[in-house]
């Protein structure tokens, strides 16, 4: 199937995040962000560095995609569990 650089890297990434190779999945995303960056980009990041435990570095990635696009749900969504978890724990 002819996808676009973009819509593959984030297929990629998708697959590589949900198998849980989560260096390939950050290569991905990060590829992404070097031409330009993006919600979806951001928001994969988080997701990767989350499942890295790295809670903080999840934290900036979210409030990065949200900063980019305040309206987008999904990052809103992230952000907000992120926060929650936080509170949690502290």
């Amino acid at each position: 199937i002819p996808l676009a650089g973009r819509e593959r890297r984030e297929t990629l990434a998708g697959m590589y995040l949900r198998r849980g190779f989560l260096d390939a999945a950050a290569d991905e995303w990060i590829a992404v962000c070097r031409e330009a960056v993006d919600v979806r980009a951001l928001v994969g990041l988080a997701q990767v560095a989350w499942a890295k435990e790295l809670p903080e570095d999840a934290m900036v990635f979210a409030e990065e995609a949200v900063a980019l696009e305040p309206e987008h749900p999904e990052a809103r969504v992230l952000l907000a569990s992120l926060q929650a978890r936080k509170a949690l724990a502290a």
